[in-house]
């Protein structure tokens, strides 16, 4: 309901509460007490303002606050806390009406008020007038009793004291985001007492957790702004300029002969030296205060993730903050103290991969903090954890005798960074054979359960190595069941199957540390695989779990999966922002909770194995875009041309060299009119009730939004339409086949121009509104709350620092099998679910084609780690907020249906549907 809408029902609410107090005041409700009703009152006050604030009728949150005094006065229940708490209310409608320096002045004075009155209350319960009054610190100089002060109870102390923390951190923050005073003033006077405050009361409360959260939070963004000065290219320089001077004069002075000219130098080298000296002292304060926001930042996000589920989030910046600064010695030293064992271990479940890729054997505190902290989520968790253990271990166990023989010879090819590449490589591996070793020898079960993955994981590997009999690789996409060699490893596993082997692509619920009540594991295998479509023809394995669910996966070989498991890792926490993202305003626009949290990507499990080997979830009941349109073409355009006919007359014109722009557009113009769109033909096909039908056309405009806006992101391209599928049961789209990310389509000889796939086909689908409706307010909210987390997803992608993908150093042969094989899977015919899943083999590489100059440019570690670091700035430039939300939006879907940018597509993208 609009909150515009409520206002009139809370004033009847109010009204009866109101009632209700004067009955109890008064005594005229039999057993009915006046705290409880009161209270009651108070709340709906609450709820009240907060809504009357939510649709920006200010006003009417004052009247609110105002009839709760007056009622609280009339019935002699003004307390201690209620006056307070009442400045709040209307200092936070004030600071949210824009009336910033009036709320903060409002909050100023009433906090010297209650300073006094607190000291007054400590007074008298250090006193002993009240029993078994425990003794308090006061943050500030006690001061003789008032007059007027009034009697307290501990409950009324602990009530005013978080209030006053509340007031005081409120004060802080507004002053920093209003710059009104300096960050050493800041902490001082308002985040630190506001801790100390804290620190009084006997149990951690809600408001706990809320202001250890907004102390992490201040000194994050304090040690990152103080960073980015001490880095800062030009003053860099400067101090460099200035040591050149320094040395250059005294290099003169010793020189010099003349006593008048050393005289002058000298007098030149004394300023230098004062400016130098200045420079020093400056950057020695400024590495002080970093360090001492650093240490604030960890110890604050580790006790708030330790005293409160209602921030887990903040485990990405902690996570971000160490492994930016590992090697800082501030931070050494905190980790030391092992501060971080009053985190629990599930709140880093989903940075398991970035926490494993900076397991090492160095002694250190930054890698003993995190191989302890692997260690206990690999106990506690170990069916999360235990895959990427395996994965480090046998690294390099997928890869051909070829294959090898060039990593090997890696270090003689490039410079000292790979080698060192290789010995971090070589310490992860060591490291996590070693937390293998130590977790297997603490009790029976867990040597169970990592023999039982370890069995799992050699089988899938094997299964994915294995050559394919000739007889069958001309098969149709899962047409004939292959059975397993007698040999093959997973044969044996199906012939003495232990009972913990899990479902390695059903992921399991986070429960309690050892209970697996909700880990699926495999009851049987079919003996036997079957192929799926593409270069390296990938294997489907079918299984039954002991859940009664049959599941099908994908065993991949000759591919890293790495890049796919990060993105898909990227697209469970895009969900998890959306469906927290809660009522929200974009522009002019009010999203409500329910319509936010129903924006999501559909994802899928990818498990990498190793660098060349992975095992992906199948897609189910799904289809290509492309399988689709070739199934309707006689359908719904019996006198139009084919798909491949319209793609010859594109190709036509693109292989002329000498055609223009202009002439491209006019091609694409006129194949667009001999092709209209039919794809609103899908939700008459698949949904026969009207409500099906809009219900599921929605479900389809919100997945083309996130999804659009998630492929803009992070640089995702290829997406023609194989790589897009639609579930024909929610009209969902799944997005397959992520290789070609990070902009990397911009690197292709026919770059792609477009953001993302929106042509006119995809519209179509949207009915009459379009791209204006539904489409365009979920692309703004999907952007607003991608925003907000930006370093949640800066955080995720750190991990290509550290473990930059193997696929990337193979771009330029990459480049030259999309452009051979394009015509392969465009071509390809596909059918349902199996069809979709079997365009994740597309896209793979073969590693025995190197040239030698290729072989120089694949191993060259230093042009990875920029790649590395270019996507990830990329990425975070898109997050800034250098335009509006809206603008943003709108810019992106004039670039995507820009038909000028689709006509100088490659062709097999098939931009005209």
């Amino acid at each position: 309901m609009p909150a515009e809408a409520a206002e009139p029902i809370y004033q009847v609410n109010l009204t009866l509460h109101e009632i209700a107090v004067c009955e109890a005041a008064t005594g005229g409700t039999a057993g009915c007490e006046i705290d409880s009703v009161f209270s009651r009152y108070k709340e709906a006050v609450r709820l009240a303002c907060l809504t009357a604030r939510q649709a920006h009728n200010w006003q009417s949150s004052m009247n609110h606050i105002f009839r709760l005094r007056a009622m609280a006065k009339s019935v002699g229940h003004l307390s201690n806390t209620l006056e307070p708490e009442l400045r709040l209310w209307e200092a936070e409608t004030l600071w949210e009406a824009g009336n910033c320096t009036l709320a903060i002045e409002i909050l100023q004075s009433h906090k010297r008020e209650m300073e006094q009155t607190l000291n007054q209350a400590r007074i008298e319960l250090s006193s002993g007038s009240l029993d078994n009054a425990a003794m308090v610190v006061s943050p500030v100089p006690v001061q003789s009793p008032s007059p007027a002060a009034q009697h307290w109870t501990r409950n009324e102390l602990e009530a005013a004291t978080i209030l006053m923390s509340r007031i005081i951190l409120t004060v802080g923050e507004w002053s920093d985001q209003q710059r009104r005073e300096r960050p050493a003033v800041l902490w001082t006077e308002y985040f630190n007492k506001s801790a100390i405050l804290l620190q009084e009361i006997n149990s951690p409360t809600a408001w706990t957790g809320r202001a250890l959260h907004a102390l992490a939070a201040f000194a994050e963004r304090q040690c990152v702004e103080l960073t980015s000065t001490r880095d800062n290219e030009s003053t860099i320089a400067v101090r460099k300029q200035k040591t050149r001077e320094l040395d250059a004069c005294q290099q003169e002075i010793a020189r010099t002969s003349s006593t008048s000219e050393v005289q002058r130098l000298r007098g030149i080298l004394r300023r230098l030296e004062i400016q130098v000296s200045n420079d020093q002292k400056e950057l020695d304060e400024l590495r002080s205060s970093i360090g001492g926001f650093l240490r604030l930042a960890i110890w604050s996000f580790v006790k708030c993730l330790g005293c409160t589920d209602a921030f887990d989030n903040c485990v990405y910046s902690l996570v971000s903050l160490i492994m930016t600064n590992a090697r800082a010695q501030e931070l050494q030293s905190v980790l030391s103290s092992g501060v971080m064992d009053g985190v629990p271990s599930h709140k880093f479940l989903l940075l398991s991969h970035q926490l494993c890729a900076r397991l090492s054997t160095e002694e250190d505190a930054f890698h003993q903090t995190v191989t302890q902290l692997v260690s206990r989520m690999a106990v506690e968790y170990p069916y999360h954890t235990m895959y990427h253990l395996f994965a480090l271990r046998n690294a390099n166990r997928a890869l051909s005798s070829s294959a090898s023989a060039k990593l090997s010879r890696k270090g003689s090819l490039s410079s000292r960074q790979v080698q060192e590449s290789e010995k971090m490589e070589e310490r992860r591996s060591e490291a996590a054979t070693s937390i293998l070793t130590r977790v297997s020898s603490q009790s029976p079960d867990l040597r169970s359960i990592a023999q039982a993955i370890n069995e799992l994981c050699l089988s899938y590997i094997d299964l994915a190595v294995c050559p394919v009999p000739d007889k069958f690789k001309n098969s149709k996409v899962g047409d004939k069941l292959i059975p397993f060699s007698s040999r093959a490893r997973i044969s044996r596993l199906i012939k003495d199957l232990p009972p913990n082997i899990p479902v390695l692509t059903a992921a399991p619920r986070a429960d309690a540390p050892g209970d697996y009540m909700c880990v699926p594991f495999v009851s049987s295998i079919t003996a036997g695989y079957s192929l799926a479509g593409g270069i390296n023809l990938p294997k489907i394995l079918r299984l039954v779990g002991t859940d009664g669910k049959r599941y099908k996966q994908l065993v991949k070989g000759k591919d890293d999966l790495r890049q796919d498991a990060i993105i898909q890792q990227l697209f469970h926490v895009i969900n998890r922002f959306m469906c927290s993202a809660g009522a929200r305003s974009v522009g002019s626009v009010s999203l409500a909770s329910s319509a936010t949290s129903s924006l999501r990507m559909r994802t899928y499990q990818v498990v990498p194995l190793t660098k060349r080997c992975g095992v992906l979830q199948w897609v189910d009941n799904t289809m290509p875009f492309g399988a689709w349109f070739q199934d309707r073409e006689k359908t719904y355009r019996p006198n139009a041309p084919t798909m491949s006919q319209l793609r010859a007359t594109i190709h036509d014109v693109h292989k002329d060299k000498a055609a223009t722009t202009r002439q491209k557009l006019e091609v694409f113009e006129r194949v667009c009119a001999m092709a209209p769109p039919v794809f609103r033909f899908f939700f008459y096909e698949q949904f026969y009730n009207a409500q099906g039908w809009f219900e599921h056309r929605e479900t389809y405009i919100r997945s083309a939004a996130v999804s659009s806006i998630a492929g803009w992101v992070l640089g995702i391209g290829d997406r023609h339409l194989q790589n897009i599928l639609v579930d024909k049961a929610t009209a969902e789209l799944v997005h397959i086949d992520l290789g070609i990310a990070f902009d990397m389509g911009k690197l292709l000889p026919i770059p792609e121009l477009i953001p993302f796939r929106l042509t006119r086909e995809v519209i179509d689908g949207m009915g009459l509104l379009g791209l204006d409706g539904t489409f365009r307010h979920s692309c703004q909210a999907a952007l607003q709350a991608m925003r907000d987390n930006a370093q949640v997803v800066i955080t995720i992608l750190n991990v290509l620092k550290v473990d930059p993908l193997y696929t990337w150093s193979l771009i330029p042969l990459r480049q030259d099998k999309m452009n051979r094989n394009v015509s392969m899977y465009v071509d390809e015919p596909r059918d349902n679910g199996r069809a979709g899943a079997s365009a994740l083999g597309d896209a793979s590489g073969e590693e025995n084609h190197l040239t030698d100059q290729e072989e120089t440019n694949a191993f060259a570690a230093e042009e990875e780690n920029k790649e590395a670091e270019r996507s990830i700035i990329h990425v975070g430039q898109r997050l800034g907020a250098t335009i509006s939300v809206e603008g943003q939006v709108s810019e992106l879907i004039q670039q995507a249906t820009d038909s000028g940018l689709l006509s100088r597509l490659f062709e097999g993208w098939s931009a005209w549907y």
